[in-house]
């Protein structure tokens, strides 16, 4: 299990979020501060029938919703998911998602830009 709190750095500053509930192979994480809510949930799961090809799925979903001057929330999401054989170690998941996520985070100023 991660520890409680987790700590994620959004535009240099730490954002705490203490666990407020953890149950059935997921954690939900939140932080509360002036106008901001910003909510992490944690997933583990099995896709398919028990055997060599059911998958494991785990995933990692930000929620941060911003309630604006004129009390409109705008919601912002970010999330990943990873999969792969039940059978297997996580090693190769794990190499990739590291990959992939050092990409993205190179890169994520030109994809918000629409660059493909």
């Amino acid at each position: 299990m991660l520890s409680s709190p987790i700590t994620v750095t959004i535009n240099a500053v730490d954002r705490v979020l203490p666990r407020i509930n953890n149950d059935n192979y997921s954690s939900v994480y939140r932080l509360k501060w002036t106008d901001n809510e910003l909510t992490v949930t944690i997933r583990h799961s099995y896709e398919g029938k028990v055997g060599p090809s059911q998958m494991e799925r785990h995933n990692v979903d930000m929620v941060h919703n911003i309630v604006d001057a004129q009390g409109v929330t705008k919601t912002y999401q970010t999330y990943t998911v990873f999969r792969f054989p039940r059978s297997s170690a996580a090693t190769v998941s794990v190499q990739d998602v590291t990959g992939l996520n050092a990409w993205v985070t190179a890169n994520v100023a030109a994809i918000a830009a629409w660059e493909s």
